[in-house]
């Protein structure tokens, strides 16, 4: 089962993952089982009679795997139930081909243009008229007598369209195109077949064309032929909730007798909700006496059956007969409404945002490769068996850890994994500082390289093809270096507190201040540039510049100037991926040069920078001077332990955001690759802009080096687009499956603070600036208290403006606390749902020694989260 918005997003489909063009639909020969070739032929073009009758008719039998070009969507859909045992009233189709040849007989026949903008209704009238060719007569009648003499006594036939793009994904075509019922004579079923084409040309169906773009007029119309079942009961199911889109419901409706009344709404039904599970959550009165318990589970199996088949949630219509339930039509739901689950449901099963952004379809297939390649680096170096769960709810990702209950059978295992692992500590830093980091840097600027010369696009899919393998592998072998570096500071801390050498949780994490990483090269090189800035006079240019092209030009003219841009290129050139995150679609600074003019602007209108850099630096006397003090204080047993449990964490600590760092380069590489295929897929008139390549799997962008037409990718990136658009406007909340507490609801007795874990001490007092999304940062102020979801480490340069730090996960040793240590402000991390207890403009206390966040004052304006 998919979620709704799970999954692939969004294409013009069939319904069983077949996208449909309309341009592609005569582009190439079409096959269909025991059909042969249907490519289209030039002697029905010129009206002559059909040479190829096997083309004009097919049995349902015949229909699995067949082609949606040649029977439509609904008879295609139709053949797959049949083949996945589920059952189907038996019939045939009169396939597209028939249709085309009426059509193209009219337009002879009148001797002109017919255009369905001003001959629609000529077109109608011609079509009901025109007599059916020789061999499809014959055909038809032999298939009409077949049909009668299986299914005795003689029944009643229901004639019904089968467009080619009926039923699709996006647009079901619903009550457009005409149906026939109860049709008991042969004459009957010609006028009926004869209808179905007409109706293609009624202004409805016109209308409706030309509103959801599709081709106008067109005769991509099969037709449809079954025995007409008159069940029990009859009605719809549909395998997700179709009022609230809830994916772990299924909605049934049914009435007395044949379902028509119910379809065309003119007879009230008695309705269910289901679970997955066949347990009935709520059931209308008066729904007993119709449907039996063990018939609710077979319509549940059903709607399971259907859904898996067709990849997506499924609008059944059914009946229920003598012989079983028959389904007599499957179709995606369309205009299924955004989900985010119930906070009372599954509340025993509770994901967390991965990702505060949406992701795109490139992002999201990276993901899906990259999370079992991890689970599987954990297993080998570790020996545990951790399950990071992934589900992508409209374009947001949501992940949660399991670990099996059987995962206790391998703690030999993990042990011996574990002493392997430790039997590498003398070395393993030096590895990855010396062979992964370089050797994947070396793929990284060689690819980014050849990106920006390449024109080729096989040579720019094998681009991005060889930074993914570098980045999957740069994920795997870190995963042993990354383990110390989380496994050193936890046994410092532990031998800290245990011997007495500090009651204060935080001051034992203090140790590991200012160690040289890639975080702090950065900040430190940032905070120097803007001192410089304010000495030389050149924060006047910068305060003047409207952009970044005008401070280079500005600059230039200057001869400090000019020097500071040489200093500054190369800053930049190490650290232009920053802002990238593990989103290919979101630029980073190479892009977007104003967030870290901005950042700059920030620093130096507040003189954060001279204080950044005094902090790191007393940070680094603190590491040291807290180490003579603890070993004073220690017997010589405990001493030598601790000296050798600091040096090993000093050396295997900064491995932490150093491979953040990379993790983020490598990211950003593969943008500046993909942005490359972007523009030649504009060059050839595909996209519109480069940025769309982003709306591509990584799949599909592998599949451009091959031999398939790029063209036909047009209709899918407009559809992804336009879904992404829609997804933006959603707000996602941190959790599915919980339960949200009030705000109230994180109190700790009369106190009414919210606890979290301290991790940097301090107390600090401000207004609340609660941003959800990056790209709000800047609009951080100074002395302001920062409350976000968590904390990145390009967030680093806006602590310096922070006051404090507030987050909804967090713990003593991850990123948000060190950067908060390294910064000196206090910081409580892991407030379940800080974000929403906590708005913009509150005055909030936060104190990190005791983990704890008060609310002092409301907000003088209506405060919302950024």
């Amino acid at each position: 089962m998919e979620w709704p918005g799970t999954g692939p997003l969004p294409a013009e489909e069939d319904g069983r993952g077949i996208r449909i063009h309309p341009d592609a639909i005569l582009a190439q020969p079409i096959r269909c089982r025991g059909a042969g070739s249907l490519q289209s032929n030039p002697k029905t073009r010129r009206g002559t009679d059909l040479t190829e009758d096997r083309r004009l008719i097919l049995w349902l039998k015949e229909l699995p795997g067949c082609d949606p070009r040649i029977v439509g969507g609904k008879a295609a859909r139709l053949g797959d139930l049949r083949r996945a045992q589920l059952l189907v009233p038996d019939g045939f189709c009169v396939t597209v081909e028939a249709a085309r040849a009426a059509l193209e007989r009219v337009k002879q026949a009148s001797g002109r243009s017919l255009q369905a903008t001003t001959h629609a209704r000529e077109v109608q009238d011609a079509l009901r008229k025109e007599p059916l060719p020789a061999q499809l007569l014959e055909r038809l009648e032999g298939a009409y007598s077949l049909l009668r003499a299986r299914n005795r006594p003689d029944p009643a036939l229901v004639v019904r369209s089968s467009a080619v793009f009926e039923d699709s994904a996006h647009h079901s075509f619903s009550g457009v195109y005409h149906t026939s019922l109860g049709v008991t004579d042969f004459s009957g079923l010609v006028d009926a077949i004869r209808e179905c084409w007409a109706s293609a040309w009624s202004p409805e169906a016109l209308a409706y064309c030309e509103r959801m773009g599709y081709p106008v007029g067109d005769a991509s119309m099969a037709v449809l032929v079954q025995v007409q079942m008159r069940g029990r009961v009859s009605g719809v199911i549909f395998t997700a909730n179709p009022l609230t889109g809830n994916p772990f419901q299924i909605c049934i409706n049914a009435v007395p007798g044949a379902g028509e009344a119910l379809v065309s709404g003119d007879a009230s039904a008695s309705e269910w909700i289901l679970g997955r599970d066949a347990r009935v959550e709520r059931a209308s009165s008066g729904s007993a006496d119709l449907l039996s318990e063990k018939e609710l589970r077979a319509l549940v199996d059903i709607a399971n059956r259907v859904e898996d088949l067709m990849r997506g949630p499924q609008d059944v219509e059914w009946t229920l007969g003598q012989d079983g339930i028959f389904v007599l039509q499957a179709r995606p739901i369309t205009a299924l409404p955004p989900y985010f689950p119930a906070p009372e449901e599954h509340s025993s099963r509770v994901w967390k945002l991965a990702f505060v952004g949406l992701f795109s379809p490139f992002g999201l297939s990276l993901e899906s490769i990259k999370n079992p390649i991890y689970e599987d680096a954990i297993q080998r170096t570790l020996g545990r068996v951790v399950r990071h769960h992934q589900r992508v709810v409209h374009g947001y990702l949501y992940d949660r850890k399991v670990t099996p209950r059987w995962s206790w059978l391998l703690l030999p295992w993990s042990l011996y994994k574990h002493i392997r692992l430790l039997a590498r500590i003398p070395s393993l830093d030096r590895e990855y500082y010396r062979q992964l980091e370089p050797s994947y840097r070396t793929v990284i600027a060689k690819q980014v390289e050849g990106a920006e010369r390449e024109r080729h696009l096989p040579a720019l899919c094998a681009g991005v093809d060889a930074l993914v393998e570098a980045y999957l592998e740069f994920q795997r072998r870190s995963v042993a270096p990354g383990s110390l570096s989380n496994l050193f500071p936890r046994l410092v801390r532990r031998l800290v507190l245990a011997s007495g050498l500090s009651e204060e949780p935080t001051e034992a994490l203090d140790i590991f201040g200012g160690l040289a990483n890639a975080t702090l090269a950065r900040d430190r090189t940032l905070a120097g540039f803007c001192q410089e800035l304010t000495e030389s006079g050149l924060a006047r240019e910068l305060a003047g510049s409207r952009d970044w092209d005008e401070l280079r030009r500005r600059f230039s003219a200057r001869a400090d100037g000019h020097r500071f841009l040489e200093r500054w290129d190369a800053f930049y050139r190490d650290f232009d991926y920053t802002w990238a995150e593990g989103n290919p679609k979101d630029p980073g600074w190479r892009e977007d040069p104003s967030t870290v003019l901005t950042v700059l602007r920030k620093m130096v209108e507040t003189g954060s920078s001279r204080a950044t850099i005094e902090r790191l630096a007393f940070q680094t006397r603190r590491r040291h001077e807290l180490l003579a003090l603890w070993s004073r204080r220690l017997d010589p047993v405990r001493r030598a332990l601790l000296r050798a449990l600091v040096t090993y964490a000093w050396r295997y600590f900064p491995i932490r955001e150093d491979h953040n760092h990379m993790f983020y380069r490598g990211v950003a590489a593969i943008r500046q690759v993909l942005l490359a295929i972007g523009k030649e897929l504009v060059a050839r008139g595909v996209l519109l802009q480069p940025e769309e390549v982003f709306f591509l799997r990584y799949e599909e962008v592998r599949d451009l080096a091959g031999v398939w037409d790029p063209s036909n990718l047009t209709r899918v990136v407009r559809d992804r687009r336009e879904e992404f658009k829609r997804n933006r406007r959603l707000t996602p909340p941190y959790e599915l499956g919980a339960k949200p507490a009030p705000r109230t609801a994180s109190i700790a007795g009369e106190d009414g603070a919210l606890r979290g874990n301290g991790a940097s001490a301090g107390v600090a007092r401000g207004p609340a600036r609660v941003v959800l999304d990056p790209v709000r940062l800047p609009e951080l102020r100074q002395g302001e208290i920062l409350v976000c979801p968590k904390v990145r480490p390009y967030y680093t340069p806006f602590l310096a403006m922070a006051a404090g730090l507030v987050t909804d996960e967090g713990s003593l040793l991850s990123h948000g606390a060190n950067l908060a240590r390294e910064y000196g402000i206090p910081a409580v991390l892991g407030i379940h749902g800080a974000t929403r207890h906590i708005r913009t403009g509150e005055v909030v206390v936060v104190d990190g020694s005791a983990g704890t966040v008060r609310i002092l004052e409301a907000p003088a304006v209506g405060g919302r989260g950024a």
